[in-house]
């Protein structure tokens, strides 16, 4: 599952993430859409996550779509929004982000 490309915005990664759990494992195939799809997309959004964070935490630059994503999905200035969880060591991660409100 390392292939699976974490740099993107979550929804984007959700779809990859289902696809491939489809497609790979057999045993999803036998669930029901109506309970394959909400524990796959919750598991995405975690392993989105903790990727994003890790990376970002390593000093490594975010796409500017993944911080945007981040942001709609928590905020800019909130608990677990970007200026929350992107300071300190990660803080490299978002240098030069604005939120998409104030660009241009």
């Amino acid at each position: 599952m390392d292939n699976l490309n974490f740099l993107v915005p979550v929804q984007t990664f959700i779809k990859d993430y289902i696809v491939y759990h489809l497609n790979n494992y057999r045993g999803y195939q036998k669930w029901p859409a109506t309970k394959t799809i909400p524990y796959l997309s919750n598991k995405a959004i975690e392993k989105w996550q903790k990727s994003v964070t890790d990376y970002a935490m390593a000093g490594n630059p975010l796409p500017v779509d993944v911080v945007d994503s981040w942001a709609d999905m928590y905020g800019v200035t909130d608990y677990g929004g970007v200026l929350h969880t992107f300071r300190g060591t990660a803080e490299r991660a978002i240098q030069g982000w604005m939120p998409k409100d104030l660009r241009d």
